[in-house]
């Protein structure tokens, strides 16, 4: 699609988002943290990692400070600036995912991973992807979930309220 946002994480970048995933899923094995999606519990360290790698390139894309260490420990927490990522790292679907949990007041962004490279397909408010007409299973044994398909997501660049932090050169 062509208002899609590609992005290229470098290593470091990686290294990062990966360690915050990393204590994200050891925070949550401590807590006894059961997903609601009923994802297999080897899964959860790739979405954990991969999910922490798209907020970081959705923080790069913006210019911002991306506060993930900051808001460990609280899942309900904004993951970049006031908005919501949701990182898919399916190569079956490359809908926008929501599950039952998920605030529908909320703005959530949808991001492909394909490690290092990511996908920024669009945006879209939770009242309009936690429709019925939008649930159905995915994966054989998870939670049914909210696919909203890729096409009708807005482009990034509709995304309202958030001020672009301006890059200064270094001197």
């Amino acid at each position: 699609m062509s208002d899609d946002v590609r992005i290229r994480l470098t290593w470091d970048e990686i290294l990062e988002a990966a360690l915050v995933g990393c204590v994200t899923n050891i925070d949550s094995l401590k807590r006894k943290y059961v997903p609601g999606n009923n994802a297999p519990e080897e899964e959860n360290w790739t979405f954990n990692i991969e999910g922490r790698c798209g907020e970081k390139a959705v923080a790069k894309h913006f210019g911002v400070y991306w506060a993930a260490m900051t808001n460990m420990g609280n899942p309900k927490a904004d993951d970049v600036g006031p908005y919501q990522t949701k990182t898919n790292t399916s190569r079956k679907w490359d809908d926008l995912i929501l599950r039952d949990s998920d605030n529908i007041d909320r703005n959530y962004i949808s991001v492909l991973s394909f490690l290092p490279d990511f996908v920024i397909t669009g945006w879209m408010e939770g009242t309009e992807v936690k429709q019925e007409k939008w649930r159905r299973e995915g994966s054989p044994g998870r939670a049914p979930a909210f696919f909203f398909p890729r096409k009708l997501l807005h482009p990034l660049r509709t995304l309202p309220g958030l001020v672009v932090a301006r890059r200064r050169p270094l001197v």
